[in-house]
């Protein structure tokens, strides 16, 4: 619930004082402490939250200081983000999987004075890189120890250091709080550097409420709904568009590091509302689908009428039409024998869907609607304080990422790039006025990079990058991500990157699913076979040309991919070849597999 007070609050911090009262025996979060789920209230939340913000004080922490946050997605790590906001400054965070060299180039870059780890690895590493990290002064940890000798402080004595100063200064959190602005910077998100170093965009206090407010009045969100939080802190995504949008409605959060545990805690703890990029969801689609493969012919039978029964009525509600009786009758029967244990395996409470950050493909789109787990496509970025577009429930429409939300203008300017201008836009890249100016004209337009379309009724539809637009030697405009989704729905293909710029055609580097192909295992062509005599195999050969061929079908001649090569492991982050939200880095590939993709031009095709 949104009161008035909280509504017309001017920033996080305001924002989250008021909540810590007025929903104060209310769960603000669950995690797990030594393999049991542990609830904590907004009130005691509140409480770390005013004791870490003085213990910050009591350590020289000034207004407009910085500290780096380097760790998974945990309960401290938010605790850290407000107490440092309500202490004026912001946090710039470190992805769990960044290297110490990059993780120094973030810390020195944002000129953090503290940073926060959550391990004995991480702290190490924090420690390794101290000769060109010189501007901290401190490190704050939550699970790895302390020594005082060294400025390292445990986040426990961080809190204790703050009760104590709250003895001789009563009045100092409010009086913090209030001297923060909306216009005070609140985060530091890294850009996850696809084409170059990270870039730290500034997002301001009402640029995330901006946000904040807008996806509320869309979604109508309370302290009713719970969600899993699992995505990197790091990424504007789960620090805007998660964790500060459950602050402002009062929902609450279920803590779980570990993705690859996403299904057990769904069904466990029963979330209201899911949100994640389309990896996630490309996964629990790809695992529903191979249940139903590995069934009796009866039962696939029955899965396949209900689904098509389920998106029957799906396409009458998302249009606002009525449900045939006939239609509505089947529809429950198809709900009781199938539809609802899908729903099931993600705990049977979930609403609605929430997906953005790269594209997903139309077909899991509507699986999801036809089986009563609406799905909503967002759009936005980094420099947008990570929603601009969103589907909704009254104005949705698969294939899209929705309208403009409330305060934002859109347009598409001549070369097709779309155009944002709003609150939401964000303050600026740290230490790098030329590219803010290439970024925000001056009208206040942002300048994002992709290339759209926008339909008749104000959908907004991404086609592509534009810098991953190619242009082949022909002079064709291509862009490369429609077909890599239309080759992308064989469930054994796990990515698939196209090659064609300046060249006379269109070539494709594959990876295939690790988990596809350990349930093959077991096939008759391959049992007993290595990875690599699995993936020359006439089955794998088979399936991976059927999936070329079947999107070359739906493609003009000049998009037809006439040569690929099938990789024997996937992208990997860790590899260099992926940002941590999952996004490939096509020039990093393509340097990787030069050989390869010269290969495929040696010679002419016909």
């Amino acid at each position: 619930m949104v009161s008035e007070n909280i509504a017309k609050s001017g920033t996080i911090s305001e924002v989250f004082m008021r909540r810590a009262v007025e929903s104060a025996d209310a769960v603000a979060y669950e995690h797990e402490v030594d393999g049991a789920w542990e609830a904590v209230t907004w009130r005691e939340y509140g409480d770390s939250v005013r004791h870490a913000t003085l213990g910050l004080k009591s350590l020289g922490f000034e207004f407009g200081e910085r500290v780096a946050v380097w760790g998974e997605t945990m309960p401290q790590w938010t605790l850290i983000d407000l107490a440092t906001m309500a202490a004026g400054g912001c946090t710039a965070g470190v992805y769990q999987t960044c290297t110490p060299d990059q993780a120094a180039y973030i810390i020195n870059d944002s000129g953090a004075a503290f940073v926060a780890v959550d391990d004995v690895e991480r702290l190490e590493r924090a420690l390794s890189i101290q000769d060109k990290t010189p501007l901290v002064r401190y490190y704050i940890t939550w699970g790895a120890g302390e020594d005082e000798s060294r400025n390292i402080f445990s986040l426990d004595t961080l809190v204790a250091r703050g009760k104590a100063y709250a003895q001789d200064h009563p009045k100092a959190y409010e009086d913090s709080v209030a001297a923060v602005t909306p216009d005070t910077t609140a985060v530091l998100v890294y850009t996850s550097g696809t084409t170059g170093p990270p870039k730290g965009a500034m997002l301001s206090h009402k640029n995330c409420l901006f946000c904040c407010r807008g996806m509320h009045e869309r979604l109508s969100l309370d302290g009713e709904t719970a969600s899993v939080s699992f995505l990197p802190l790091s990424h504007v995504a789960e620090h805007v568009v998660g964790f500060f949008n459950r602050i402002y409605s009062g929902g609450m959060a279920y803590f779980m590091p570990d993705m690859t545990r996403f299904s057990e805690v769904a069904q466990e703890k029963g979330p209201t509302i899911l949100g994640a990029v389309p990896r996630l969801y490309e996964k629990t689609y790809g695992a529903i689908m191979e249940k139903v493969k590995s069934a009796s012919p009866a039962r696939r039978a029955l899965f396949n009428w209900a689904v098509k029964a389920g998106a029957s009525v799906a396409e009458h509600q998302i249009q606002g039409r009525p449900v045939p009786l006939t239609k509505a009758a089947l529809h429950k029967i198809a709900d009781r024998l199938v539809l609802s244990k899908v729903r099931m395996s993600l705990g049977g409470r979930v609403r609605f869907m929430v997906c953005g950050a790269a594209p997903i493909a139309r077909e899991i789109v509507d699986f999801f609607n036809a089986v009563g787990l609406p799905f909503l496509e967002v759009y936005g970025m980094t420099e947008s304080a990570g929603v601009s577009h969103m589907n909704y429930f009254g104005k949705n429409k698969p294939g899209t990422v929705g309208t403009p939300l409330p305060g934002f203008e859109c347009k598409i300017v001549e070369d097709g790039e779309i155009l944002v201008r709003g609150d939401g836009v964000f303050q600026g890249y740290l230490n790098m006025p030329e590219e803010t100016a290439a970024t925000i004209d001056e009208e206040g337009w942002l300048h994002t990079g992709d290339i759209g379309e926008i339909d008749d009724d104000g959908f907004l539809r991404i086609t592509d990058r534009k810098k991953n637009l190619l242009i082949t030697a022909g002079g064709k405009n291509i862009a490369p991500s429609n077909i890599e989704l239309l080759i992308n729905r064989e469930p054994l293909i796990s990515q698939v990157l196209v090659i064609g710029d300046q060249r006379r055609f269109l070539s494709a580097l594959i990876t295939l699913s690790a988990e596809e192909l350990e349930n093959l295992r077991e096939h008759p062509e391959l049992s007993g076979r290595t990875l690599e005599e699995m993936i020359e195999s006439e089955l794998i050969v088979r399936r991976v040309q059927g999936a070329v061929d079947r999107a070359n079908a739906e493609l003009a001649r000049y998009e037809n991919v006439r040569r690929y090569k099938v990789l024997p492991r996937e992208f990997t982050i860790e590899a260099g070849e992926m940002t941590p939200t999952m996004k490939l880095k096509r020039r990093v590939i393509e340097q990787d597999f030069a050989d390869i993709i010269e290969s495929f031009y040696a010679e002419s095709v016909s």
